[in-house]
């Protein structure tokens, strides 16, 4: 007969195993958006490729010429349009490097439900960058996000955050020879972006270049 003890010590055994994997899921999962309404998805169609590129421009431009065309329903919907129109013209040039169209960059979107105002909020880029050696640095490989973008009036609800944490899911779960993140970030232009970044654990590295941000995984 087995001694009692000896049972006990495998249901502690079982239970710090169980513990463990909880730890480790906790660590990988996504970090909530403070909006009860925003969703974080992967980029999978043609269709919702279009509705990201044209979200990044429109509020590119409206940032660069500090206008108020996005707080316009029928302005906004009328530029949307006619960027769409433009990009569907020459879709294949503009996006073939995206997850969508074969290409190796995966995107991921923010959005509210289907119906609301602004569909999309927020958007990011993620593409994988082998290791380099130079002589002032070393890089391992990593991923690499670009255009991270949230829409101005929905920023400081987690979105940005939220968004890079799926950058960092996908690429635990998908991208095991990555072991670090980077970036790219103006800190004089955008010291806020800095400041989250660096509380998300990323560190300059400017011997690479300007702004440049990593992450060891």
């Amino acid at each position: 007969m087995t001694p009692p003890h000896a049972d006990l010590q495998v249901v502690l055994v079982v239970l710090s195993i169980m513990a463990c994997c909880l730890s480790v899921h906790v660590v990988h999962s996504l970090a909530p958006c403070n909006h009860p309404h925003i969703n974080i998805e992967r980029v999978k169609t043609k269709e919702r490729c279009l509705d990201v590129e044209v979200f990044r421009r429109l509020s590119i431009r409206s940032e660069r010429d500090k206008n108020e065309i996005d707080d316009d329903e029928s302005a906004a919907t009328l530029a949307a349009t006619i960027l769409r129109q433009e990009f569907q013209s020459k879709e294949h040039l503009m996006m073939k490097d995206y997850e969508t169209y074969g290409g190796g960059i995966v995107q991921f979107a923010a959005t509210l439900p289907p119906g609301a105002k602004e569909l999309i909020v927020g958007s990011t880029e993620a593409e994988f960058l082998g290791s380099v050696k130079a002589r002032t640095f070393e890089l391992p490989n990593r991923i690499h996000i670009k255009n991270l973008r949230v829409h101005k009036h929905h920023r400081r609800k987690g979105i940005a955050t939220a968004l890079l944490s799926t950058v960092m899911q996908y690429t635990f779960e998908e991208i095991p020879t990555a072991t670090a993140v980077s970036l790219k970030v103006e800190q004089m232009i955008n010291p806020g972006s800095a400041m989250l970044y660096e509380k998300e654990g990323f560190v300059f590295n400017e011997r690479v270049y300007p702004g440049f941000m990593i992450k060891t995984l």
